[in-house]
Parts: C-alpha cells; sequence; structure tokens
C-alpha cells in the first residue's frame, strides 16, 4: 500500500511519489481507452470481461491480467493497453507482458494510450 499510518500517533500518509495512484487498472486515459475497446468487441457480437488473469509458464511473471479480453465461441482475444515509446514501440513492461501471454498461446492485441 502507498498509503499508511506512522509513529505512535498513528499519523496517516500518503507516499505522493506512487508510480501509478489508481492501482492496476490504470488512470483515466488508460481506462477509457480499455472501455472504446470493449464498446468495439462488443458490437463485434464478443463477450467482454476486464482483469483477465492468464497463468503463465516460463515468463517474466507467473500470472498476467489482461485488460480486456473478448470471448466469441472458442475464439479468445486479449487486449493490452499501455504506453508507447518516442519510437512508437510499448514500454518494457508492456512488452513483457505481451511476450508472456504469446509464450502462453495467446492472442494479443496492444493498444496504446499516449501515442
Amino acid at each position: 500500500f502507498h498509503t499508511y499510518f506512522i509513529g505512535d500517533t498513528l499519523v496517516l500518509v500518503h507516499n505522493a511519489l506512487c508510480s501509478n495512484p489508481y492501482g492496476r487498472k490504470g488512470g483515466p486515459a488508460h481506462q477509457n481507452t480499455i472501455r472504446k475497446e470493449e464498446m468495439k468487441l462488443q458490437a463485434a457480437g464478443y463477450d467482454t470481461y476486464t482483469e483477465n488473469a492468464v497463468d503463465i509458464t516460463n515468463g517474466f511473471k507467473k500470472k498476467r491480467f489482461t485488460d480486456l479480453m473478448g470471448k466469441k465461441g472458442d475464439r479468445e482475444i486479449h487486449i493490452q493497453v499501455g504506453k508507447i515509446t518516442k519510437s512508437g514501440i510499448p514500454v518494457s513492461r508492456e512488452r513483457q507482458a505481451i511476450d508472456d501471454l504469446l509464450k502462453s498461446g495467446k492472442d494479443v492485441i496492444f493498444v496504446p494510450y499516449n501515442g
């Protein structure tokens, strides 16, 4: 947690240097992009699920949470929303997540929200 009590008087403090004060679901721009992508999938007849857990074998992490998953029959599409670098590629943490998901046999689409 980035908010905690300190000292004998239990003063509540918040770490202003949090990398993301909105948590795993991302900030407003991230969440808006997810909603837009969700509407596109739903319009195409997909059922949608957010924060879908995917178990990973031999990856950077043991579990990944895709921002959005669309399911239509046997077809699953996993959407990762994130930032891109100045050169237009996903930032490192997004590349690692995409790599883990691809190694797990998932179809992944990356959608940037800052480019």
